[in-house]
């Protein structure tokens, strides 16, 4: 299944160039290793479409199927080779959304119809009147809809076996911009005018459509734990001149503030305290992890914890703010281990904890309008409406195809690349070797390194297996090793990823990347947790030792673990 790069709460619109390079893989010392691929377009392959289909309306894409709105009929297609598996032409459409392999099809006739995605089989229509909708969410129980024109916009509520109204809820000057079920209420994103202009996140009761709580000036939430949101502050008043990002933490039922964290620039000294706007070029949430971007730097926090008790990991801190002549620019990532910039007239890749490790792509020779990563692929549209496919590992160009218009976008279904134009839609084989899934979702490691060491337990010194790895100063060994040297029996389940390790008098149940662990059946919560690093399980040793009895110290001048059972 293609896995896409999602990317929450981005700040900033990019306008890209760079030119590209000749393909040598050089090797110098201390780990700096670059791949170049001078080549810009000149010998790249020319692919031709698969299938080419005009669009007049809306484009979305299933599991295996992509659905383009051609005015009045919405025809479902077969990407690999666009053929079409249904249509539905019922007259004029004014609205297509598409939830949980449903599509609701909102006609200006005042119908709302909604299709079993798989095979175009209408399920249920509802009576909504003649209105606009912009808008649509949808529970087992209800459809909610976006309706009207500022300013008169309002959402309604229809229940989906009798297709009855059942609450409306409307506010003056409000120009409602998308709606979705979440935590078993209605989230609503908005824009309201008065004597200021600014965004609004209302919480609405799904029975009732009474607003439970309110916020202002925030815009999100970009993150959520199980009690939870995390909102991007976007009040109208701007920032402090220090402030990077700044993010509130709201509880979910209640809608109170609890916190709000502020992330400075470390590399600010304020004068006067002024108010400004966000020092930051784009933000990207990815697992629990906040990356604030600004020009060669990638600033990464825990966005679970106050920044002000800790400082971050900065990415690219050996690169000088003014190394470069022209934009040194985040635009994609992280994604692969890497964070993708625009630096002088290059598109690098560079991975994240090797500052001087790089992949440089080739076949770009104008400004970039969309970049977008599936699986190993990486996908770019030019200003000139070439487009190109390469490999997101190596950099290599796979093909190249010039459209007839400009690019807006592209997807991958099952084996087949759509590209999006202003009026058309393109399909492209996809070469198997971007196919291949990449290692994306674990946590990004910040300070990752081997280092020697030794351990002792009970008087008795063991030589390991396996280098320990240190991240920010804590020691971490693969599971197995470390709960056999503790003389304990191991289990692991390849599906859930949980490790057992069972002694005489403990048993403990870890997960990786989660700090909540199991000792005999009672939840506690380590300092760290365990993680995944080229396909094998690191825990953290004080923590899992700690938690199976142990006692434990580290002698740096020795640099040994001193374990007591």
């Amino acid at each position: 299944m293609n896995k896409p790069l999602l990317l929450f709460g981005i700040i900033g619109i990019a306008t890209l160039s760079f030119t590209s390079a000749a393909e040598a893989a050089v090797s110098k010392p201390n780990q700096y290793l670059e791949t170049y691929y001078y080549d810009q377009g000149e010998k790249i392959k020319n692919q031709s479409p698969l299938w080419t289909k005009e669009k007049k309306g809306t484009v979305l894409t299933g599991e295996q199927t992509i659905f383009i709105q051609q005015n009045d009929v919405l025809v479902a297609l077969n990407p690999t080779n666009g053929t079409e598996k249904w249509r539905f032409s019922k007259g004029a459409i004014d609205y297509v959304e598409f939830i949980d392999q449903q599509l609701f099809i909102h006609q200006k006739s005042g119908n709302l119809s909604i299709v079993q995605a798989a095979t175009g089989k209408l399920l249920s229509t509802i009576n909504t009147g003649k209105i606009v909708v912009s808008g649509v969410g949808a529970d087992k129980s209800h459809v909610y809809l976006i309706t009207g024109e500022y300013p008169k916009k309002s959402i309604v509520a229809f229940d989906r076996k009798s297709g009855q109204k059942k609450w409306e809820y409307k506010r003056d000057e409000s120009r409602y911009q998308s709606i979705e079920v979440r935590n078993n209420h209605l989230l609503v994103h908005t824009v309201e005018s008065g004597a200021i202009t600014q965004g609004y996140v209302y919480a609405l009761d799904l029975q009732t459509g009474k607003a439970l709580w309110a916020h202002s000036g925030v815009s999100g939430p970009i993150y959520e734990t199980n009690e939870h949101y995390y909102f991007e502050y976007s009040g109208f008043m701007g920032y402090l001149e220090d402030d990077m990002f700044v993010i509130n933490v709201v509880e979910k039922k209640t809608g109170k503030q609890v916190e709000t964290y502020r992330y400075k620039d470390p590399n600010f000294i304020s004068k006067n305290g002024r108010i400004s706007y966000p020092a930051v070029d784009r933000a990207v949430v990815k697992e629990n992890y906040l990356y604030l971007a600004k020009g060669p730097k990638l600033y990464q926090y825990d966005i679970t914890k106050d920044p002000s008790s800790s400082s971050p990991y900065v990415y690219g801190n050996n690169i000088a703010d003014d190394a470069y002549n022209g934009r040194y620019e985040f635009v994609l990532g992280p994604y692969d281990g890497k964070a993708f910039y625009i630096s002088g007239e290059r598109l690098e890749g560079t991975v994240l904890g090797k500052d001087f490790v790089k992949v440089n792509y080739e076949g770009i020779s104008n400004p970039i309008t969309t970049i977008d990563a599936f699986d190993n692929g990486l996908f770019v549209g030019m200003t000139d409406h070439q487009f190109v496919a390469l490999n997101i590992e190596t950099g290599k160009a796979l093909f190249k195809s010039r459209m007839n218009e400009q690019i807006k976008g592209t997807k991958v279904v099952g084996n087949t690349i759509i590209v999006e134009t202003e009026k058309q839609v393109n399909a492209f084989p996809l070469p198997k070797e971007l196919s291949k899934l990449v290692n994306n979702n674990q946590p990004l490691l910040p300070g990752l390194k081997e280092a020697d060491a030794k351990i002792s337990i009970n008087g008795k010194s063991y030589d390991l297996k396996t280098k320990p790895v240190f991240v920010e100063n804590k020691m971490y060994l693969p599971f197995r090793e470390l709960f056999e040297l503790l003389q304990a029996k191991v289990d692991y389940n390849a599906q859930t990823k949980k490790i057992t390790a069972t002694t005489s008098k403990s048993t403990i149940v870890l997960t990786p990347n989660e700090t909540k662990a199991l000792l005999n059946n009672q939840e506690v919560t380590m300092e760290k947790m365990p993680f995944i690093h080229q396909n094998v399980t690191y825990v953290p040793l004080r923590a899992a030792a700690t938690l199976l009895g142990a006692e434990v110290k580290w002698d740096t001048g020795k640099r040994t673990v001193f374990i007591e059972m």
